[in-house]
């Protein structure tokens, strides 16, 4: 015969020989062999997750939006954004498929600590999960008050200004 149907079962693709085989039989003798070699491959796991801002605190509960990116990865067909569940809006500007490699996230006001997950797919399955840890940063306990603790010479109408200070704090 000149063509054959084939069935390709699930695990086809950790298979190491992947290939087709065809020769010509007669009653002269039969040709060497032509083959056919079948490509199954997963997609790689994605490279690293790209924000173009790691602070995410001006973003929560606003319409202002971080992106994140990645490389394309060879072989995928599309890609699987996953990121905090009912506090997190992700947004895909280039459409789903093989140009998914670039998503905005909005963060609503419930918003706490998650990682952004993407995964490579094409047909033959999925890649490992990549992950970036979103961080909600918030400020910590400030330090000791220092001023005056005897209100009295501050009491209106004739007492003075009284000034209260703390340590300033990084990042704020």
């Amino acid at each position: 015969t000149d063509s054959i149907t084939v069935l390709i079962n699930a695990g086809f693709s950790s298979n190491a020989n992947k290939l087709i085989k065809v020769k010509a039989l007669s009653t002269c003798g039969n040709s060497a062999e032509k083959l056919l070699y079948l490509v199954a491959q997963l997609p790689s796991t994605p490279s690293q997750i790209v924000a173009s801002s790691t602070n995410i605190c001006a973003s929560i509960g606003t319409n202002i939006s971080i992106t994140y990116k990645i490389a394309k990865v060879n072989g995928a067909a599309s890609y699987l954004w996953t990121a905090q569940n009912g506090t997190t809006i992700i947004s895909h500007p280039n459409g789903a498929g093989v140009n998914d490699t670039l998503v905005t996230v909005t963060f609503l006001a419930g918003f706490t600590n998650s990682n952004i997950t993407v995964q490579a797919l094409n047909d033959c399955g999925s890649s490992s999960v990549r992950s970036l840890a979103i961080t909600r940063n918030e400020p910590s306990l400030p330090g000791l008050i220092s001023g005056p603790t005897n209100a009295c010479p501050y009491i209106s109408p004739n007492g003075i200004a009284a000034t209260y200070s703390v340590i300033p704090m990084a990042g704020i």
